[in-house]
């Protein structure tokens, strides 16, 4: 799974490629969440968006030179797979 929020970010789309000589860009996973919530700060810190994935990572994928059919298989294909209702087969 590749986490599109946190204070190591910004390095997540150099990340991604390593998975596509394998064969493996169809079994990555994106996940963002905020998480900006820290205890002890005033009101919980500075309130982060939940639109860095849309905002930042996907230009940052296409600046790192994938294309639009690897960005829906990212983003549209992977989620689709990981989250269907249905039997899978079990592991030996």
């Amino acid at each position: 799974m590749v986490n599109a929020d946190g204070p190591s970010w910004p390095r997540r789309p150099t990340d991604v490629p390593a998975f596509e000589p394998e064969g493996l860009l169809d079994r990555v996973l994106v996940s963002h969440d905020a998480g900006w919530y820290h205890v002890g700060e005033p009101g919980g810190g500075t309130f982060r968006q939940y639109d860095t994935l849309f905002t930042e990572f996907l230009s940052a994928l296409e600046a790192a030179g994938f294309t639009n059919e690897e960005i829906h298989q990212l983003t549209v294909v992977d989620p689709d797979s990981a989250f269907l209702v249905r039997v899978r087969a079990r592991s030996p």
